[in-house]
């Protein structure tokens, strides 16, 4: 997926670092220390086989669901196209 998830933002505050971990999917943010981020990166190396699979999975039934969507608009679309001609057809 190319859209940026969660934006990423240092700062320092009284000499320490800090980054700021934004998600735009929730809207929510964490604050988080150099060490705190390693760590994070850590797991995520440990882990990434499995959040690979996880992320495919999601991103095959989030193709599934737009294509789902994009037929039953499909069909509501022919639906009222018929339902128009019908009853452009009993006026004229």
């Amino acid at each position: 997926m190319d859209e940026r998830e969660i934006d990423i933002t240092p700062f320092e505050r009284n000499g320490y670092h800090f980054y700021t971990l934004y998600s735009q999917h929730d809207k929510e943010s964490v604050t988080m220390t150099p060490a705190g981020l390693l760590q994070l990166a850590s797991w995520v190396e440990s882990e990434r086989a499995k959040l690979t699979r996880e992320a495919q999975v999601d991103d095959e039934r989030d193709q599934a669901a737009w294509e789902a969507e994009a037929s039953d608009m499909a069909k509501i679309e022919r639906e009222w196209r018929d339902y128009r001609d019908e009853g452009l057809g009993e006026r004229g």
